[in-house]
């Protein structure tokens, strides 16, 4: 029989594993198939690839020649298979995508618009269709077919007919009135909010509890105050001197309203994560290939990879 790939592996499991049972473990094969394979390679080379060592086996003189030949092959395997797979994320991506992105009433979009400015002159010849909605809206769009795949706050793993994955922490701001105290900082501290009256989240029901429970670990008291999702609300709300948390500091981000947006400070910061949905009908090239373009523009734009 042929030499084939099977066999150089399960070679190489052996040796690195010390003991035909544990590659097959690793592998999950059977002990009899690893050592089948084996016998296998050394009747094709015509050689004594490896010993007993007590309960283990080692390689020969020769077998370490042939092993190390073997970690070079399957090097070169791997290599192709990337190469292809990446090949064809490319050619996928090319056809086009649409993108459903988590936006808040007021609050701004997750990701704003000079984001996806700067990924697509980084990708020219990826095409893509960007829609806003709130976070469940999202989920919807990809359960129906209408976006291929969705960036949403929160942890999605209990959602529906979705496959998701963590891609970045998301740290938000807060916006206040330029005669709030606050204003003058530029930055803010966690204990800074202690007595502040803070808009409730409700377009962003997701960041609620997570929100309280970053104020409580860090024993802040705060109020906090429904507000109607109008920017007349959001206004009134901010001149009472009002804390508003908010995605970032884009134009969007409160239109109209004379505001100041805060980003944190210090070592305890608030942060949500953000995970990449798609339905699980998506083509897994078409996923992994703009989830490494996504993670490769966030780390260029400076967000975190771990909360």
């Amino acid at each position: 029989m042929p030499m084939n790939i099977s066999q150089l592996e399960y070679y190489v499991a052996a040796i690195n594993e010390g003991s035909f049972a544990r590659a097959g473990q690793k592998l999950h094969v059977t002990t009899q198939a690893i050592s089948k394979s084996i016998r296998d390679l050394e009747n094709e080379f015509n050689v004594s690839l490896m010993v007993r060592d007590g309960r283990g086996v080692k390689p020969t003189s020769l077998g370490l020649i042939v092993a190390n030949q073997a970690r070079i092959v399957l090097e070169e395997c791997r290599n192709l298979k990337i190469g292809m797979a990446a090949r064809k994320e490319i050619e996928e991506l090319r056809n086009g995508l649409s993108i459903a992105v988590c936006t808040a009433e007021c609050r701004g979009d997750l990701f704003p618009g000079r984001f996806f400015s700067s990924l697509k002159r980084d990708n020219p010849k990826l095409r893509l269709n960007i829609s806003y909605g709130l976070n469940e809206g999202c989920f919807e769009l990809v359960r129906s077919g209408s976006a291929d795949m969705a960036l949403v706050l929160g942890d999605p793993s209990d959602a529906e007919g979705i496959i998701a994955r963590y891609i970045a922490a998301f740290e938000p701001r807060f916006a206040v009135s330029p005669n709030h105290s606050l204003a003058r900082k530029g930055a803010l501290r966690l204990s800074e909010l202690e007595e502040a009256t803070i808009a409730l989240p409700l377009d962003i029901r997701c960041c609620l509890l997570q929100l309280k429970n970053y104020l409580v670990a860090g024993e802040v008291k705060v109020r906090f105050e429904s507000v109607r999702l109008t920017s007349e609300a959001h206004e009134s709300f901010l001149n009472r001197d009002g804390v508003i948390m908010v995605l970032n500091d884009d134009p969007s981000v409160l239109p109209g309203i004379d505001r100041t947006i805060l980003s944190q400070a210090g070592k305890s910061r608030l942060r949500f994560p953000v995970h990449l949905c798609a339905s699980m009908k998506t083509s897994q090239a078409l996923y992994n290939g703009f989830y490494r373009i996504m993670r490769k523009e966030m780390a260029k734009q400076g967000y975190r990879s771990t909360i």
